[in-house]
């Protein structure tokens, strides 16, 4: 490869012949590379350690090419000698009884699985290209294990499976699913919000790329081959990693001058933010095969963190804001994809399945403008709704590496 692992991967997936999103791309490969990495490195932090597992939804408008971002980085895992995939729907308890690595003996019984004695991490990947189908609808349960299993604990018990309880030992779980704002709202409650799980999850947002390309291009073999064999060398990769003192240092100034989502519905991920900036220069540094943390590895983290972040609000659409929150979604979808001011027989036409009459819709276009989300404009001599585009804060440049981003990726 002539270029560092992300970019390399990013020309892999022809951005020019295709219609995913490269935002997409470069964090279905972070997703990858954290499962291959499992526990075999980290980072002492305080009392407690630090692996490079992450959760992450990609989250955008029907058909943004989710799931092609997911099944491509999927392919070079697989590729790659990885084997330990979730299955595509599940249960809680079936979740838990597959993870495992060594079994004793034939297992040919619950009973029998559920007296593994487990000696090595426990790991497990979710690649689920519709996250709903995964989950499920509203399995508030299975989303506090999935929360817990974030933090790498040193072992994970769920009692009463058929009287017995499940030991996991090690548990290892890395995730990375898709998600429209309305599957996401099936998925979880609004009160998910206030929940430690959506503090571990990184909403990562596009609307597609307008690309309309009917016959995508082979993928470039030589290149898959030059890929496939960096992340199994990734996968010796085993011990320790640190910071060089310069990194240590730039890491503690973006935490400390760190510009937050501009959003209150975010602000319990907010506090797990530099923990995922740490797994994502761990990430950085094991695609080049360091056990060092360099500078670049945490300027490249935080602008990935940056660029997705800006965004973030957008996935979660009006979920959790009201009781009309499916309808305000639909709302601002509409508008977002017109380039003129729509009236409000306009938006009826659009949303009507969403609401029962004329003035539920008034009142809503009333308290979308209130917060701001949209505002009434005169474009070409048409008076009506778009979105309100608000002035972003802008990070400090010392703190970026834009020149690394693609030009559909740049902080505008």
């Amino acid at each position: 490869m002539n270029h560092d692992f992300f970019t390399s991967y990013l020309t892999f997936c022809n951005l020019d012949q295709s219609e995913c999103p490269a935002i997409y791309h470069r964090w279905s490969c972070a997703s990858v590379v954290a499962a291959l990495l499992g526990r075999a490195v980290w980072i002492p932090f305080g009392s407690s350690t630090i692996y490079p597992n992450l959760y992450m939804l990609l989250m955008g408008p029907p058909a943004s090419k989710k799931g092609t971002a997911i099944s491509v980085a999927k392919g070079l895992i697989k590729a790659a000698g990885y084997t330990r995939f979730a299955a595509d729907r599940t249960s809680k308890e079936a979740f838990l009884k597959e993870m495992r690595q060594h079994e004793k003996g034939t297992v040919e019984s619950i009973e029998d699985l559920e007296a593994l004695v487990l000696d090595t991490p426990s790991e497990t990947y979710i690649c689920a290209g519709e996250f709903v189908d995964f989950i499920g609808q509203g399995d508030t349960g299975f989303m506090m294990t999935l929360t817990n299993l974030w933090d790498n604990l040193d072992d994970y018990t769920h009692p009463k499976i058929t009287g017995k309880d499940v030991y996991v030992y090690k548990p290892t779980v890395n995730m990375i699913g898709g998600s429209t704002a309305t599957t996401f709202a099936l998925a979880f409650p609004p009160e998910a919000l206030g929940s430690g799980f959506m503090s571990r999850v990184l909403l990562i947002y596009s609307d597609g790329t307008g690309n309309k390309v009917p016959w995508p291009a082979a993928p470039d073999k030589d290149l898959k081959v030059a890929l496939v064999e960096r992340l199994k060398e990734v996968r010796l990769l085993k011990g320790e990693l640190y910071f060089v003192k310069e990194a240590k240092v730039l890491a503690g100034e973006i935490y400390r001058n760190c510009i937050p989502v501009d959003d209150a519905r975010f602000i319990h991920y907010q506090e797990r933010r530099h923990i995922n900036l740490i797994k994502l220069a761990m990430i950085q540094a094991a695609l080049d095969l360091r056990m060092e943390i360099h500078e670049i590895d945490v300027l490249r983290a935080n602008t990935m963190l940056a660029v997705a972040e800006i965004r973030m609000p957008k996935a979660l659409g009006e979920f959790g804001a009201s009781r009309n929150s499916a309808a305000s979604n639909a709302i601002l979808q509409f508008l977002r994809s017109k380039t003129r001011p729509q009236n409000s027989g306009d938006i009826w036409k659009a949303v009507h399945n969403d609401i029962t009459k004329m003035t539920e819709l008034t009142d809503i276009l009333t308290s979308l403008c209130k917060a701001e989300k949209i505002q009434v404009v005169k474009i070409l001599g048409k008076v009506g709704y778009m979105p309100v585009n608000k002035v972003e804060v802008e990070w400090n440049g010392k703190f970026l590496d834009t020149s690394w981003l693609t030009e559909q990726e740049q902080i505008k």
